[in-house]
């Protein structure tokens, strides 16, 4: 193998790993989003509105049987809507799907040289 050959497939290695490490860190932002929606969903809070204080309950767990509309006051539905949290979660979904896409392609990039290096160390195995 010459040493234009062997840089090229070095090249194409340590592009492959950056790929990965560029899909992980995006990967791991919409999955920091999502992690965020997830708190907001199931953690109470207080809230300090002009009106007043109000201990709010967990969108998901909250304390009676009516809807959460109906057991809460109106400060709280407000501070917790419904389309923010969407578009949240939403937001999240182009990061998981280029952070994916990078990672793949990176991983075929470091497979492909793994191969190739095997084929070549089989080949000089086969001439000796």
């Amino acid at each position: 193998m010459n040493d234009a050959m062997f840089r090229y497939r070095q090249n194409v290695y340590i592009g492959g790993r950056q790929w990965c490490t560029w899909g992980v860190v995006l990967l791991v932002v919409g999955i920091g989003l999502l992690a965020r929606v997830t708190y907001l969903l199931v953690s109470g809070f207080d809230l300090n509105a002009p009106i007043g204080e109000f201990e709010c309950d967990s969108l998901l767990f909250y304390d009676g049987d009516r809807a959460y509309a109906a057991s809460q006051p109106v400060p709280c539905i407000e501070a917790r809507a419904w389309p923010k949290l969407l578009a949240l979660s939403v937001g999240s979904m182009p990061f998981l799907a280029a952070g994916s896409a990078l990672w793949a392609v990176g991983m075929s990039r470091i497979h492909t040289y793994k191969y190739f290096t095997e084929c070549d160390r089989l080949q000089d195995a086969y001439k000796n």
